[in-house]
């Protein structure tokens, strides 16, 4: 797969050719990007602050295909 790992902001997202339709990319913010080039696998962390707390998104990549997981992290 040819992947951007540059991609961590809205920013970063257009200038690379992306198009935004609807809504605010912005309001999710980059965790952590990371990738094995000899397993052909992609993991991102994004997260989304939302009243009382943490929303957390993972996504991994990889031959086999892609899994999501989606978690509320509450504050305090």
């Amino acid at each position: 797969m040819n992947r951007n790992l540059g991609n961590i902001n809205p920013q970063t997202a257009k200038a690379s050719g992306w198009v935004v339709d609807a809504g605010d990319p912005g309001i999710w913010e980059c965790v952590c990007k990371a990738h094995n080039d000899d397993a052909d696998i992609m993991k991102s962390t994004k997260r989304m602050k939302v009243p009382g707390g943490w929303l957390y998104q993972v996504t991994t990549e990889s031959p086999l295909g892609i899994a999501e997981a989606l978690a509320f992290v509450p504050e305090g």
